[in-house]
């Protein structure tokens, strides 16, 4: 069964990168020319100025399946459960983070952009901003779960949701582009998507894997292992 998973997982990720390279090819030109090169410029930049609130995961994430396998190997359920709550615990605070410094960002908007923006192009950053914020926030406590999903080489579940989230987001995209919501039906849609496959990860690995959490007993000490690995 780990084979299928492993040859499924590949095969899904070779579609995934077809549907972005198709993604790249015909829908983002169709965007451009919805939005605009004004608002299509400025929702590049926003995005890629929020982008590096991700830096705050530290490359934690990639440790997480080493650890995992050493407690596994040693039938160690109790050291896992261990391992998970002080995962949650480290990713909430990043999600915590990224909310703050996120806020900094949105109140010091005009500083960042600088003075080629107009006072409404500001404003639409800011929620652009606001919107992008709380997306990545999410993302940090989904690590925990989809690094677990990994973990138990669950890559059939965890391919799938990746090429759903990458065929539905211009397909939910392009219909509120068309009716006029601009840039902000972009970020919007993307947002819910995350939320949507955070849930799916959540429920997958509580009820289907039987995931655990212990927040006593914790091994903070592993924290300075993993951040030299």
């Amino acid at each position: 069964m780990r084979l299928n998973q492993r040859k499924m997982g590949v095969l899904l990720t070779y579609v995934s990168e077809a549907i972005k390279i198709l993604t790249t090819l015909i829908y983002t030109p169709l965007m451009l020319r919805l939005l605009g090169d004004n608002e299509y410029g400025l929702y590049q930049t926003v995005s890629s100025t929020v982008a590096y609130l991700s830096l705050l995961s530290l490359g934690f994430g990639s440790a997480y399946v080493r650890y995992h396998s050493r407690y596994r190997v040693k039938d160690d359920n109790d050291g896992i459960a261990r391992l998970n709550g002080m995962f949650m615990l480290v990713f909430s605070a990043m999600s915590l983070i990224c909310l703050i410094v996120g806020g900094v960002m949105i109140g010091n908007a005009r500083a960042i952009f600088g003075d080629k923006l107009t006072a409404a192009e500001v404003e639409q950053s800011k929620l652009l901003m606001a919107v992008l914020i709380v997306s990545m926030a999410v993302t940090f406590p989904n690590s925990v779960f989809n690094c677990y999903v990994t973990a138990h080489e669950k890559f059939i579940f965890q391919k799938l949701l990746i090429v759903l989230q990458n065929v539905m987001n211009p397909c939910l995209t392009l219909p509120l582009l068309m009716l006029g919501y601009g840039s902000v039906a972009v970020v919007a849609v993307s947002a819910v998507l995350t939320l949507v496959v955070f849930v799916f990860n959540l429920y997958y690995c509580l009820k289907k894997l039987s995931m655990k959490f212990a927040f006593r007993g914790l091994e903070f000490g592993l924290l300075k292992e993993m951040a030299a690995f």
